[in-house]
């Protein structure tokens, strides 16, 4: 369970391990900073995990990003819906206190998927609304039910934007997924000279009256993702360097989840502070 993360992560660096830790790599940024200041003053490597970022299309198309092939990026749209709650009655992830949710435990996949693809830019406001419809008939706790669905935006400050959908029971009609639940998936990353379809693998450029698709990556099965993360993982220890799924992105992306949460609670635009100094990345103790 994600409420769990931090103190565990705290307990390896304690007797001197390196740590993957699973996705998200906290409750909130502030737990989030204690993590990063922790690994930095024991001297171990940190990363945490999503293996996702890992496949083709998604690092094609972060490359794509970088050469400029999309020209510039302006734009970031995705969902992970699902038709129904495929786990149990007492499963962690509807819980509150244990860290459950659609914010943290799906929307994290779909908006971290654009980030990265679209560079990583410094975010700036985030604005969400998020539901508690379903859940809560499904938890022994209705008072401790998580939201079932979580849906906003957030703005980057080179201009650009990404927004999400994100539901637990979406009443969609779509293929069985992990757990014979339907799941639709969507990511698409929009530029000045053409687009990508990150679940297609597609890049697209619509000129009028051409429309050019081509294929620019081939899916791979998802254990050879967990292999890479792991892979990534392992060299950065030898190498002595920072890996791909850095503490500092960790904690940018835990800045904006908190920032999302807020705004669904306060019903308001909430803006976001980048992780750039050492008072960031150290503020947690």
């Amino acid at each position: 369970p994600t409420a769990m993360h931090e103190r565990a992560v705290s307990d390896a660096f304690d007797v001197g391990l390196h740590v993957l830790c699973e996705k998200p790599p906290a409750v909130n940024a502030s737990e989030m900073s204690k993590i990063v200041s922790a690994a930095g003053f024991c001297g171990k490597t940190y990363m945490w995990a999503r293996q996702q970022r890992f496949s083709p299309e998604l690092q094609k198309a972060r490359n794509l990003v970088a050469e400029g092939t999309l020209g510039d990026i302006y734009r970031g749209e995705g969902a992970w819906q699902w038709g129904w709650w495929p786990f149990g009655d007492d499963d962690w992830r509807g819980s509150v206190e244990q860290g459950g949710g659609a914010l943290l435990d799906i929307a994290i996949h779909t908006i971290d998927s654009l980030w990265y693809a679209m560079g990583c830019p410094d975010p700036v406001e985030a604005t969400a609304s998020r539901h508690n419809l379903f859940i809560k008939e499904r938890v022994p706790d209705a008072f401790d039910a998580a939201e079932d669905s979580v849906f906003g935006m957030v703005r980057f400050k080179d201009g650009a934007s990404l927004s999400f959908s994100n539901m637990f029971f979406g009443h969609i009609d779509a293929e069985p997924f992990r757990w014979d639940a339907p799941v639709g998936n969507a990511l698409k990353v929009f530029g000045a000279k053409g687009s990508v379809d990150m679940v297609k693998g597609e890049k697209i450029e619509a000129r009028q009256p051409d429309l050019k698709v081509e294929s620019y990556a081939e899916p791979v099965v998802e254990d050879d993702l967990f292999v890479a993360q792991a892979q990534e993982f392992v060299d950065a220890v030898r190498e002595g360097r920072e890996p791909q799924n850095s503490g500092k992105q960790g904690l940018t992306l835990m800045k904006i989840l908190d920032a999302l949460a807020e705004s669904a609670k306060e019903k308001r635009a909430v803006p976001i502070k980048s992780t750039r100094s050492l008072e960031d990345l150290f503020g947690g103790l």
